[in-house]
């Protein structure tokens, strides 16, 4: 017996010294699983080594090597002196059991996180738990002075099949836990569970030698001491956040249960004197339940809600007679159940379903929270207590639509005169409001002059349709009104839309008695660059003088002073005596069309002034229309087969353009056209040509050439010119030549001998010359630009298209053929020129032909509007070809549409 203890306590010593001198390697327990789902994953776990001096040193000089620092594994113990209780009655919040207690078996079990009203109904992201700490210090503020055993947790809620770690330790007096004492685990056999494992307690396992611990005797019952190492029980995860911490002087096992029950786990310290600290006991609650809880959604505004839990057992089936308790927590009110509640209970039903109903109070817009409770019903046996095993919240946001009037007026204005009202309406909710509209009936003692935008009359009552107002909208109304008499009004704007949503605003205002009264009279409408000229009275209605009266006059860029003072105009009138009447005009010039007013305000000491306002309505001068002229010229004989050339200037001696004009020549048929300057036949065969110019400017003239050819003997072959426009009507020209036949050639001698010759051969016909192309240098120059980019999904951007003929000779026929990408579509043409058709799909256009581009000329821009309908970079391309240029040329641009901004859910 003696050597075989020298031998043991040899071996004790030589392991110490290793572990002391080199270090222990991490201690290898089951892994914890990183998901989750159980405590224990079919891998392995590693524990913190022991630290010492030879370790230290060597893991110092690695890390020097390494460029990284020394650091202690896992965190500062904390002390478990009060640990958390997580199992109690209905109403109470059980923590969150994730850092012990986990599921192998089955779907992990979901607990619920503490009540929070969120922000959206995007699921809550809960930061991860910190790591479990059983590593206290132990010495807190009213610690017995005799060494006490603790144990932690005090009691748990955890799904069977899964396991539970449990930690104990001695608090000596010292306020530390105390190594090297033996403890003893027991699980009581009228309850449910057993021991699976149990921790080490030294560096390498020497407590296995010295003292045979720690052991598991049986499925109920263990021995263990306190141990002399800290130790992480790492669960395998990069995460060192989901790691539990034990400190020297703990010990700890793990328990698990396959059915629901409860177990006492009852911890001892047999060598303590003190029967009341030396020993603890733990109670697990062990369910089998999995929960779905209502999810979070989007809801139009006062529709009722219908919220549902579903609980079932790990293998699937139904849990029956479970309580769901749902109370509305916070947003815009609503009540639960059909006895319009704040909160109710629910029992799960046959399909283990607990379902109630929401009804909102109001349509307000908002995020209704909901919180949900799942409570677990006292055991038949009694063994299990009634308790809240799990919670979360339900998030509905309403949407609906706002409505929101704002209205601001003066406080205070004079008897007859102006009040200016601005009316704002606004949609302060998250959709559209339909079919807006703005009411206003002036209240007695107020006459409405105008408004902008116009209203329409309903008897007394002004309404404007503002139409829809899309989420944050606005729309402004300004009204201007006279006071006619002195009272104290109150006007009232009421807004409402399609769905019977209301609102209002009123504006108070006090008309009182001015001693001041000014009448001005006017024009209604001038010709631009005419005068406007205001007469003006000012009367002093008070029975007594009235001093310094000044008129203040401010107008707009639209008018001129004809003395050329800027705005505003001061004169003062000086003293006006009881009933006394200044007059005096006010003259403008009117420098652009539209409407232009004018404010003339009149002041006077120890009164309250006057005011009124002018306006005149500028009107653009009569353009004169075009007129067109033609002038011909050319040859006054020609024999037969002889070419001559023919002129013809088309000019317009008018003051404005003239548009779309054709210039015709028709032919006598003893003379045939052969060649000229972008003429078309009107139809083959026939002696007729036609040009069709897109405009002639004022003073401008254009000159067509065509050679003709006699064709047979006239006394007076005619040239015909017709030309009309889309102004003018059309006017007519001749020109008259003689065509006389060719004198007969003299025939050559022939001698008599020789039979007479064969008949000549026929000359075949000569074809009609084609008209000649002119050099073209130069080019037609197409250009691009858009009035937007990037664009949203569903909105429009407008393509600008210039075409310029920078040839030095004309080009005739041009072209334009639109083509866009899958994610635009053609929404609206303007231009020079008309659409020929579009295709139905809306990304190819034709427009119809320019018949003739002058040297020089640049149209009108083409504004062609396209609407985005896919994300992503998009192309425009516009393909132009004309006569010179067959095979025409293409310009592209890019334009980026994004995704449009809406709600989702």
């Amino acid at each position: 017996m003696d050597r075989v203890a020298h031998s043991r306590i040899a071996i004790g010593l030589g392991l110490l010294c290793l572990c002391w001198g080199g270090g222990c390697a991490r201690v290898q327990v089951p892994a914890i699983d990183p998901t989750g789902a159980s405590i224990f994953s079919g891998q392995s776990t590693t524990l913190a080594p022991f630290d010492g001096p030879l370790a230290r040193w060597h893991r110092e000089k690695h890390a020097a090597n390494q460029g990284l620092a020394s650091a202690p594994i896992g965190q500062a113990p904390q002390a478990p002196c009060n640990p958390p209780l997580v199992a109690g009655p209905p109403g109470m919040q059980p923590p969150l059991p994730q850092q012990l207690v986990v599921q192998p078996c089955g779907a992990p079990l979901p607990v619920a996180p503490p009540i929070a009203a969120p922000s959206t109904c995007q699921p809550r992201e809960l930061p991860p738990p910190p790591a479990s700490s059983f590593a206290p210090s132990c010495n807190e503020k009213g610690m017995p002075k005799s060494p006490q055993l603790l144990i932690t947790p005090q009691r748990i809620v955890a799904p069977v099949c899964s396991e539970v770690l449990l930690a104990a330790g001695i608090c000596g007096p010292e306020g530390y836990y105390v190594t090297r004492r033996p403890i003893e685990w027991m699980v009581a056999q009228d309850g449910v569970g057993q021991i699976v494992a149990i921790g080490k307690e030294s560096p390498l396992g020497v407590s296995h030698l010295l003292r045979g611990s720690p052991d598991k005797l049986g499925t109920n019952f263990a021995l263990a001491h306190t141990s002399t190492i800290a130790q992480c029980i790492d669960k395998g995860t990069p995460d060192p956040s989901d790691d539990v911490n034990l400190g020297k002087g703990q010990s700890w096992i793990s328990v698990t249960s396959p059915t629901e029950g409860t177990s006492y786990v009852t911890v001892v310290a047999p060598k303590e004197h003190s029967w009341e600290t030396r020993r603890a006991t733990a109670t697990i609650y062990w369910i089998d339940a999995k929960w779905t809880l209502p999810s979070c959604r989007f809801a139009r505004a006062g529709e009722k809600q219908v919220l549902t839990t579903v609980v079932k057992r790990k293998n699937g089936d139904p849990v029956v007679g479970w309580t769901v308790r749902y109370e509305v927590l916070e947003g815009p009110e609503s009540d639960i159940g059909a006895m319009n509640q704040r909160s109710i209970e629910v029992k799960t039903n046959e399909r283990g379903e607990a379902t109630t109903e929401l009804l909102p109070r109001s349509v307000t817009p908002g995020i209704t929270t909901v919180g949900v409770q799942i409570i677990r019903p006292q055991s038949v046996r009694g063994d299990l207590p009634q308790m809240v095993v799990g919670q979360g919240v339900a998030a509905i946001r309403w949407s609906a639509p706002g409505l929101v009037v704002h209205s601001v007026g003066p406080s205070t204005v004079e008897a007859d005169g102006a009040i200016s009202y601005r009316v704002e309406v606004a949609n302060t909710g998250d959709i559209p409001s339909p079919g807006v509209t703005l009411s206003y009936t002036p209240p007695p003692g107020l006459t409405v002059l105008n408004s902008t935008p116009a209203a329409q009359p309903f008897g007394q009552r002004l309404e404007w349709r503002l139409g829809d107002l899309p989420p944050g909208g606005a729309a402004a109304i300004e009204i201007n009104c006279r006071a006619t008499r002195t009272a104290d009004i109150r006007s009232t704007f009421d807004a409402r839309n399609s769905a019977g949503l209301t609102a209002q605003s009123s504006v108070s205002t006090r008309i009182v008695a001015s001693a001041l009264s000014v009448v001005m009279t006017g024009p209604e409408s001038v010709e631009v660059g005419g005068t406007a000229q205001f007469r003006v009275e000012v009367t002093n209605t008070s029975s007594a003088p009235l001093t310094n009266v000044t008129i203040t006059d401010n107008f707009p860029p639209g008018l001129a002073h004809s003395e050329r003072q800027p705005s505003p105009i001061v004169r003062t009138l000086g003293t006006l005596e009881p009933g006394q009447t200044g007059r005096f005009a006010v003259t403008f010039v009117v420098l652009q069309p539209g409407q232009h007013c004018h404010r003339l305000d009149v002041t006077a000491d120890n009164t309250t002034g006057a005011s009124t306002r002018g306006c005149v309505t500028g009107v653009a001068p009569a353009a004169a229309p075009p007129t067109l002229s033609l002038r011909m010229d050319g040859p006054s004989a020609l024999e037969v087969d002889q070419a001559g050339s023919y002129t013809v200037d088309v000019s317009n001696t008018g003051s404005s353009k003239a548009t779309s004009v054709i210039v015709r020549l028709e032919f006598s048929t003893s003379l045939a056209p052969r060649e000229a300057t972008g003429g078309r036949l009107e139809q083959p065969g026939q002696p007729g040509l036609t040009w069709q110019l897109a405009e002639i400017n004022p003073g401008e003239t254009v000159r067509l050439r065509v050679n003709c050819q006699g064709l047979a003997a006239d006394q007076r072959a005619v040239v015909k010119a017709t030309v009309q426009s889309r102004e003018t009507v059309s006017k007519i020209e001749e020109y008259g030549t003689r065509i006389s036949a060719r004198a007969p050639a003299v025939p050559a001698p022939v001698p008599p001998r020789n039979p007479d010759p064969a008949p000549a051969p026929a000359l075949p016909a000569r074809p009609a010359p084609a008209i000649p192309a002119e050099p073209a240098a130069g080019t037609l120059r197409v250009t691009i630009a858009e009035t937007a980019d990037p664009i949203q999904e569903g909105r429009n951007t407008t393509y600008l298209i210039v075409l310029r003929n920078e040839r030095t000779v004309a080009d005739r026929d041009v072209t334009l053929t639109i083509v866009a990408s899958e994610g635009l579509k053609i929404v609206g043409i303007a231009g020079p020129t008309r659409e020929v058709g579009v295709t139905p799909d809306g990304r190819q256009a034709e427009l119809s032909p320019i018949a003739e581009m002058r040297a020089g000329e640049q149209l009108p821009a083409y504004r062609i509007e396209v609407q985005g309908t896919r994300p992503g970079r998009q192309v425009f391309r516009v393909l132009v070809q004309s006569a010179r240029d067959t095979a025409g040329q293409t310009v592209e641009v890019e334009t980026t549409v994004n995704m449009a901004s809406g709600l989702r859910p």
